[in-house]
């Protein structure tokens, strides 16, 4: 296994999100989040459809101890707080985007003491009163945020850097969910402190192998529609969080019928429409072969094993575990 470097954030392997009813949701994971973290980089490039109201692309923690990326009045923000966001426990960083745009955002914990704040791979602020952020369970979600949570509440934003900075001050929301409607591609959390050198070198690498050279100190990761993440054991685990982005309103299994017959891949949708791309995907999150406008894809030279379908189809997209073998 290796690793693919690109130039800018791959359209074909960016997940997209209808800011509806779509998302990742990971379970927790003592090797990140039901644990104390003091040394944390997360990362992704991102792109909003509306960046007006409010809306969550990266949430892990909830109400007391949290991380937070989101998009609110053309501002991106993130940050994190302990306790409650008391005073001294909160911190958090604004800069304005535009729409349909990509951007790169980095937020790096360093040593319970210092949060830096990168965006497109260039240092934007450094707070050096951060504080250690206690375990903070409750699943971990891209492109939506659930239930009771905290967000900065200061009438007037101080400065730092480059950007702007709110400290100590957040208010309570109600039991609401806030979807992202947008694209995210790389999304990436690090057991370590990235360098500014090492943001900047590496943000373009599609990173398919945990155990490659680059791929040292990953937690987790996003390729395609496929997550992997560390469970409670240190192993990397795709079983549990399949990166399919989860909908409401998806092809129903009735409306769609995915199977192997003689040597294809095929997808069956109602009244015989044709999907308009199909993509398989390895359980590492690489593409291992694509088709547009068509409904069936050869696969008998794939090796046995699960593999990750992707499926779109007028405008909405749907992932299917498919398994090969060779009784095809």
């Amino acid at each position: 296994m290796g690793c693919i470097v690109m130039a800018q954030p791959d359209p074909e392997n960016a997940v997209t999100f209808n800011g509806i009813d779509q998302f990742i949701i990971m379970p927790d994971s003592d090797n990140i989040n039901t644990t104390t973290v003091s040394n944390r980089t997360i990362e992704t490039y991102f792109k909003v459809n509306d960046a007006t109201n409010r809306q969550v692309f990266y949430k892990e923690g909830a109400q007391v101890n949290t991380i937070k990326f989101y998009v609110e009045n053309g501002n991106l923000i993130v940050g994190s707080y302990r306790n409650n966001g008391g005073p001294n426990h909160s911190i958090w960083f604004r800069t304005p985007v535009n729409n349909d745009t990509w951007y790169h955002v980095a937020l790096v914990l360093d040593n319970a003491s210092r949060l830096l704040f990168y965006l497109n791979g260039e240092l934007q602020a450094t707070n050096e009163n951060y504080f250690e952020l206690p375990n903070h369970p409750g699943n971990f979600e891209i492109a939506r945020t659930q239930g009771p949570a905290r967000y900065p509440n200061c009438s007037t934003w101080g400065s730092n850097g480059l950007v702007d900075e709110c400290l100590g001050d957040v208010t309570n929301t109600d039991n609401v969910e806030l979807f992202f409607g947008g694209s995210i591609s790389g999304f990436r959390i690090w057991d370590d402190v990235r360098t500014a050198d090492e943001i900047m070198m590496y943000k373009n690498s599609l990173i398919t192998d945990p155990e490659s050279p680059i791929g040292e100190g990953l937690l987790a990761f996003l390729e395609g529609y496929t997550m992997s993440f560390q469970d409670d054991n240190g192993n990397f685990d795709t079983e549990d969080a399949q990166g399919v982005v989860l909908s409401l309103d998806e092809l129903t299994v009735e409306q769609m019928k995915v199977y192997v017959e003689n040597g294809f891949l095929e997808v069956d949708l109602t009244n015989s429409m044709v999907p308009d791309r199909i993509e398989l995907f390895d359980l590492i999150g690489k593409s291992v072969g694509t088709r547009a406008n068509a409904s069936r894809m050869a696969v008998h030279q794939r090796s046995e094993g699960i593999y990750i379908l992707k499926i779109q189809f007028q405008g909405r997209s749907v992932s299917r575990k498919v398994l090969l073998n060779k009784r095809y």
